[in-house]
């Protein structure tokens, strides 16, 4: 309070620009502004307070007047509320000049000091704090396209449908929680609809709402249902789940009683939203068994079912069928495994016989091979004069020991059944050669020593034999031919014997004994084919 004599000339107040504490900025008169434009500065202090976000988000605001753009006193310095009497108006003055502004706003200027970066950095935080809050709302894209959901606490509460978008079985749920709402909340039939689309969270869904809420309360649920299907549903829908059902096929390894759920689930979308597109029980079930998976199928041809039993019945008989088969298969998996480890564990007994074997006999062939098997210098003569190899130990071979089989195996002759090779061995082996490849012919050769064995059968020994070779063979062995023959006198099994081929007897010859055995019957020979007189001097009798 100032005395009655005096009036004020000068006064000052404050206001707080923040909610944190912060410098409180001073409202002076015009003239005050100027005096303190005119006096110097105070120096800048080395550590300045930090300010507030709210202090410099007020920055950007300035005043008419340039003047008042200057930053205001520190507030260590007291601010007296008197000033000099002389540089103050008189209240005459003041009512004589009514267009100048009594009061303006201070507001701090921003600081050109070391405390910019601070600032400048308080202000990058904020605008990035700014675009997060304007980008709060955008959802990317795969959010955008997640499916909604019905979401209920009670069934006497009203349920809600969050954002999202929404596909005939989310349709299907919530025209299912509308209606057990409408059944439990005991409100009237012609308020439910107000209710239930004040909880749709999906934006399009609350413009659709809001623009014609006037018009939607009144509908009933089912026109609310139907027109809120036409807007969020493709146009096809039904058509679109009534060509899925009619494609289904029950896939090899499920179950039939889980593919006949997931079908009567899709034909439930049609029942309760669109009935014209939807099966009968029988048609379903006609279209269930005619989709079966093939296996089942089969068994349905061999065991068919009641023509007059129900759905139900229907489908606990072809559940059973089913169930029937996959024990089947499973007993049958489990007798192909159990073969399977038997075959393994026989196959890897084989082998670690085979493995010992073979680790076994090389040890064998190698120490005998060191004692007693070694090439004499009478067999190596041998075998090369015969053409033989050192390796295998045989006579007459087209290889040599570089080349020869049991070399690329690494593998030796049998020593334990192995003899030492002589000159008798090599000839024996030569002259079966010569046998093998001579043709037994009525031609007697001719010796160029002498003229005296022109005329005789004479044996004529080759000139590179010895009186210690063989004589050659000149005859082979017969050839014979197991024949089964049957006849009359045999009703079980056929007797068996060996028969001789012969190219030069023009008739099939056989025994009496054979005959008599056989029950064969017997005619007399005819006189042209009497070609076997000079066996015998009796009548054949054939």
């Amino acid at each position: 309070m100032t005395s009655p004599g005096l009036s004020p000339r000068k006064f000052f107040l404050t206001a707080t620009l923040s909610r944190k504490p912060s410098v409180p900025t001073p409202l002076v008169t015009q003239q005050e502004s100027k005096r303190r434009a005119t006096a110097p500065l105070p120096p800048l202090s080395p550590s300045p307070e930090p300010r507030s976000p709210a202090s410099l988000e007020i920055e950007g605001f300035f005043t008419d007047d340039d003047s008042l753009l200057d930053p205001p006193l520190p507030p260590e310095e007291p601010v007296s509320p008197i000033g000099n009497s002389s540089a103050l108006p008189t209240p005459t003055e003041s009512a004589a000049s009514p267009a100048q502004p009594s009061i303006k706003f201070l507001l701090p200027k921003r600081e050109t000091d070391s405390s910019s970066s601070e600032s400048d950095s308080l202000a990058t935080t904020i605008n990035h704090n700014n675009k997060r809050h304007r980008h709060r709302h955008f959802l990317p894209s795969s959010e955008m396209s997640a499916l909604a959901e019905v979401k209920v606490t009670k069934l006497k509460d009203c349920p809600m449908l969050t954002a999202g978008k929404i596909t005939p079985m989310v349709l299907h749920t919530w025209t299912n929680a509308c209606r057990r709402f409408m059944k439990h909340s005991g409100k009237e039939p012609e308020e439910i609809v107000s209710f239930i689309a004040d909880a749709m969270l999906e934006p399009r869904l609350q413009a659709w709402y809001q623009s014609g809420s006037d018009r939607i309360d009144k509908l009933s649920l089912d026109a609310y249902i139907k027109e809120l299907a036409e807007l969020v549903l493709d146009k096809n829908w039904a058509h679109q789940i009534k060509q899925q059902i009619l494609s289904a096929k029950q896939p090899d390894g499920t179950r039939f009683v889980d593919w006949r759920i997931e079908i009567e689930n899709l034909n439930a979308l049609l029942l309760t939203s669109s009935k014209k597109h939807a099966f009968t029980k029988d048609a379903l079930g006609d279209l269930l068994e005619a989709n079966t998976r093939h296996a089942l199928s089969l068994k349905l041809h061999t065991n068919p079912t009641s023509e007059e039993a129900d759905y139900k019945t229907w489908a606990d008989t072809i559940h059973a069928l089913d169930e029937e088969l996959r024990s089947e298969d499973k007993r049958f998996e489990a007798k192909i495994s159990a073969g399977k480890e038997k075959k393994s564990l026989l196959s890897r007994l084989s082998d670690r016989k085979d493995n010992t074997s073979g680790t076994t006999s090389p040890s064998n062939n190698k120490s005998s091979d060191k004692d007693s098997t070694k090439l004499t210098a009478e067999e190596r003569a041998l075998l090369t004069e015969f053409e033989g190899c050192t390796r295998c130990r045989r006579f007459f071979t087209d290889h040599r020991s570089h080349d020869c089989p049991m070399t690329k195996n690494n593998t030796w002759p049998d020593w334990s059944t192995y003899k030492p090779l002589t000159r008798a061995m090599a000839l024996a082996e030569k002259s079966a050669r010569e046998s093998k490849t001579r043709v037994p012919v009525a031609f007697v050769g001719m010796s160029a020593v002498s003229e005296d064995y022109a005329d005789e059968d004479t044996y004529v020994p080759s000139s590179t034999t010895t009186t210690t070779d063989p004589p050659p063979s000149f005859s082979v062995p017969h050839l014979y031919a197991p024949v089964e023959a049957t006849g009359p006198a045999i009703s079980e099994f056929p007797l068996s014997f060996k028969a001789l081929l012969d190219i030069g007897c023009p008739s099939t010859v056989i025994s009496g004994s054979t005959a008599a055995s056989l029950g064969l019957h017997r005619l007399p020979l005819p006189h042209a084919e009497d070609n076997l007189c000079s066996l015998t001097e009796d009548p054949l009798v054939c």
